[in-house]
């Protein structure tokens, strides 16, 4: 079977397309932890905080990132239930046992929405600051012409609408994310790992994996029902919040954290939106003890 500790990229056919999954951990085992990342990253950013796990772990690319090649839809995108049904799909088809489900903002919304479909391949959830708002919110949302003034005036996704998409090579792009303050920030060598995984070949150099537009529109998703999914995680379920609380608003974390109860979440002190990246071994450290807690790789 070769390096266990070898990271080792699979693909895996759903009813639209393939989705990638990068494998962790000792490959021999059945899969027990599956991990889906945040919006316009990439399963192997989070490459560090699997270091020295055993586990045999999964991380997924979402479609219209990394490498998986699921088709991206046309027009505005209302909700996640096209990133849930792919990741449901997945997991009824290509995992046996319950596992751990892990992720990070859209991954974590994802992960919430996922559980509801599939109670009993779940067994714990470790869910990392997701996007979330206020239920009227949902209401907003929907609506087609407001909609499409915060696609053309939200500051995240016109950012991200206009990002620069193609460079010469892998080392101008690290150059360029190098200089912004949000990367900066990170633990050594996970924006290379985010470049890694996040890039393709281009007749111009390389291209990012996750078009510009794309990202754009997710920013976008919010009509989803994040407090009733919350409700429905299982018992062995933790919560962490970023303290700087640009994911979600003041009230939907009074709500939140009425509905986990102050057992089952936290604020990580001192901590930004993208702490997973910053502190892999943070993230990693809850990943054992609810492994531990739940009996998942017992």
């Amino acid at each position: 079977m070769g390096d266990k500790s070898a990271v080792e990229r699979r693909f895996y056919d759903l009813k639209s397309g393939q989705i990638s999954a990068l494998h962790f951990g000792d490959k021999t085992r059945p899969i027990r932890l599956v991990f889906l990342h945040a919006n316009g990253f990439n399963g192997l950013t989070y490459r560090r905080v699997f270091d020295g796990l055993s586990t045999h772990s999964v991380a997924l690319d979402l479609r219209g990132h990394g490498y998986s090649t699921l088709p991206i839809p046309e027009g505005p995108l209302y909700n996640f239930h096209i990133f849930r049904d792919d990741v449901v799909e997945f997991i009824e088809g290509y995992v046996d046992d319950p596992v751990l489900i892990v992720g990070h903002s859209l991954g974590g919304a994802v992960a919430m929405l996922a559980n509801q479909i599939l109670p009993h391949h779940i067994g714990a959830a470790l869910i990392l600051d997701p996007p979330t708002l206020p239920a009227s919110w949902r209401i907003i949302f929907r609506q087609p012409f407001i909609h499409r003034w915060f696609y053309e005036h939200f500051n995240l996704s016109k950012k991200a609408r206009l990002r620069q998409a193609v460079f010469s090579d892998r080392g101008s792009l690290l150059a360029h994310y190098q200089k912004k303050s949000l990367f900066r920030r990170f633990s050594p060598g996970v924006l290379g790992d985010y470049i890694e995984g996040g890039t393709r070949p281009h007749d111009d150099g390389i291209t990012l994996c996750c078009p510009p537009d794309w990202e754009a529109r997710i920013f976008l998703g919010h009509d989803n029902d994040l407090f009733g999914a919350a409700r429905a995680l299982p018992k062995h379920s933790y919560y962490i919040l970023a303290d700087d609380k640009m994911a979600s608003s003041p009230s939907a974390r009074f709500r939140i954290r009425r509905i986990m109860g102050r057992d089952r979440i936290e604020t990580a002190q001192g901590s930004h939106h993208l702490f997973p990246m910053e502190h892999p071994d943070y993230v990693r450290a809850h990943i054992e003890r609810l492994l531990k807690a739940s009996g998942i790789d017992g």
